[in-house]
Formats: structure tokens, C-alpha cells, sequence
């Protein structure tokens, strides 16, 4: 029987609201980009946020790894079917629309954009790579999947690989220029995050008193890491992206933070807790088509910081979530949302 944690659907919804929130925060610096001090105050509040796609990839990972009894045999199959076909569905529809937008071919923005992964959803194209390793780790070696040597090993291996990317433009280059996908979706840029993920969840039991009972030291570890990114980075205002060895063991540690807030909160706001997280994955893949339509009405808030990002996340969320809910009352639309909201 699948083991069910209430907290992780709590750290679903931060991990959403944290994607969704640095996006918005996106269009705002777009249509602000000529104001020097406004860029750089964006970026540290956009670097703050950025663990939201990292801790997505942890979280998918853990819960994997949490109810791990043996791989199914059709699991591949499932997940071709129920993540990379609502993947190329939903990219096909951002693709015609940026076509339009841009009046560019539509084949033109289907390869870059879905294929190679030059849009928000690229993400997907990691955790497809995470499927893989999956059932070639299952097969080989299971006990890498709960080993803390092994979690060391790949964080040094993740951190030196960006590190190499970064500076040696030898290597950087033959990335750019030969591998046909986009940069950021080279699997030892975050091969870090799939160990983590695998050791919270096949741990988890024995962890999660740690992450109730020490909210002080992993609110500590967490600042000290931003520290540390703060004062070794080379800080480029225009560059935000959480595919950077300076800031992951900043990401590493606010995962872990949300998971103790979230078992903190658990209960709290469960309805809309329990929305959002159903539709979680078609708003990682909605929100990007209409996101640049509810900046062009809220950003006649910005006079208001605060009413401009809640009446952005509302509209987007209520949106996507009212949307998914109308898509949800026909079985075929499983093929766009995944089978979450059919569960």
C-alpha cells in the first residue's frame, strides 16, 4: 500500500507558489530592465525563491522512493504516458501561441521550445532523465538509491560539473553547439538533487522527526547557504536560474526547511491546499501561456507590491486550477494533466 503524507502536499503547494511567484516576478523584470537598482533588488529576491524547481525534483524523487517496494512493469510506460505526452501537448499549445505571438513558424518553437527545452517546462525533460535512471539503477544497484556516500558523491559531481560549464568555455561550448537539448537539461546539472530526493524518501520514516524537531538549525543552514552563495557567486543581475553551483546547497537546504514548515502547518488551509496540489503539475505546465496575459492586467497594481502579487498568484492559480477543473470532467484530459486530478 502507498504510503500517504499530508506535509508533502503541503510542500508541493510552496514548491508551486515559489515557481509561480519568481515567473510573475520574471515578467515584472522584463518590463523593468532599464532600472538598474530595481534589477538588482529583483534578483536577490528571485535568487531567494529559486529553490521552487530544484525542490520539485527532490520532491518527485523522494515520493518515488518513499513508496518503492519493487518497479512496476509498466512504469515507463505510465509515465510516457501521464508526463511526457501532457509535456508535448501543452508545449505544442505554448509553442503555437508564441508563434503567433512572435510570428514565427510553429515547427520553428515546437524543436526550441518543447524539444530542446527552451521554455519554463523544461523541468519535465529532467524528470523524464530521473524515470530512466530510475529503472537502470533498480536493475543494477537499489541500495545506491538510500546511501549517504552516495548522495556526497553526486552533489561534489554536480557542483564540479557546473563549475566546469561555467568557466571552461571549451566545455561550454561543445555543450552549446553538439548536445541537441538545451544546457540547463544536462543530467549532471542535477544529478545532486535526484540522490537527496532519493535518500529523504527511502529514510524518510527516521528523518522526519529531525525535520519537526529542528526548525532553528534548518532555518540556520538554510541562511548560511544563501550567505555563502551571496559571497562566492560572481553576480550577474540579469542571470537567474537555479541551474548554478553557487546556489545549490541553498536549495538543498530550504527543501529541507519547507518540509519541517510544512509539517508544522499540516492542516491549515487543507481545501486549497488540497486544490492546488491536485492540479500542481497542469499548473507547472499552464501557467506559462497565460502568465504573460494576467501581467498585462496586474501590472497596473505595481504602485501596490502587495496587490499586485497577490491579485498575480490569485489570477494564476485560479485560472489554471478553474481551468483543470473544467478539463477534469473529461477522462481524456488525463493525457493533459497527468492522472492526479483523476485520483
Amino acid at each position: 500500500m502507498k504510503k500517504y503524507r499530508l506535509e508533502l502536499n503541503y510542500v508541493r503547494v510552496i514548491l508551486c507558489v515559489m515557481i509561480v511567484v519568481t515567473h510573475v516576478l520574471t515578467e515584472y523584470t522584463n518590463a523593468h530592465s532599464n532600472n538598474a537598482a530595481q534589477l538588482e533588488t529583483l534578483y536577490w529576491i528571485r535568487m531567494l525563491l529559486i529553490f521552487g524547481t530544484p525542490g520539485f525534483l527532490m520532491l518527485t524523487q523522494l515520493i518515488f522512493t518513499l513508496n518503492l517496494q519493487g518497479l512496476p512493469d509498466n512504469y515507463l510506460k505510465r509515465r510516457l504516458q501521464y508526463v511526457f505526452i501532457p509535456y508535448i501537448v501543452m508545449g505544442a499549445f505554448y509553442s503555437y501561441s508564441e508563434a503567433i505571438y512572435l510570428h514565427k513558424p510553429f515547427i520553428t518553437q515546437f524543436v526550441e521550445n518543447v524539444l530542446r527545452g527552451q521554455w519554463y517546462g523544461y523541468f519535465i525533460l529532467i524528470i523524464l532523465k530521473f524515470f530512466i535512471l530510475n529503472v537502470v539503477i533498480m536493475k543494477l544497484w537499489p541500495k545506491l538509491l538510500s546511501s549517504r556516500t552516495a548522495v556526497v558523491i553526486a552533489i561534489l559531481i554536480n557542483i564540479v560539473y557546473l563549475y566546469v560549464y561555467h568557466h571552461n568555455t571549451v566545455v561550454s561550448d561543445w555543450i552549446d553547439n553538439t548536445y541537441f537539448f538545451e544546457a540547463n537539461t544536462v543530467l549532471l546539472g542535477w544529478i545532486g538533487y535526484y540522490f537527496v530526493g532519493s535518500y529523504l524518501g527511502r529514510n524518510y520514516e527516521r528523518l522526519k522527526a529531525y525535520f519537526e524537531d529542528y526548525g532553528l538549525f534548518f532555518i540556520g543552514i538554510t541562511l548560511l547557504a544563501f550567505i555563502l552563495f551571496v559571497m562566492t557567486e560572481d553576480h550577474d543581475f540579469t542571470d537567474v536560474t537555479s541551474n548554478n553551483e553557487y546556489i545549490m546547497l541553498y536549495c538543498i537546504s530550504a527543501f529541507f526547511y519547507i518540509i519541517h514548515f510544512s509539517i508544522k502547518v499540516q492542516g491549515m488551509l487543507l481545501e486549497a491546499v488540497t486544490l492546488i496540489s491536485t492540479y500542481s503539475f497542469f499548473i507547472y505546465l499552464f501557467h506559462p501561456i497565460i502568465l504573460q496575459y494576467v501581467y498585462a492586467y496586474t501590472e497596473r497594481f505595481e504602485g501596490s507590491t502587495l496587490l499586485f502579487m497577490l491579485f498575480s498568484v490569485l489570477l494564476t492559480f485560479g485560472a489554471c486550477t478553474g481551468v483543470g477543473s473544467l478539463l477534469r470532467t473529461f477522462n481524456i484530459f488525463k493525457y493533459v494533466m497527468g492522472t492526479q486530478p483523476y485520483r
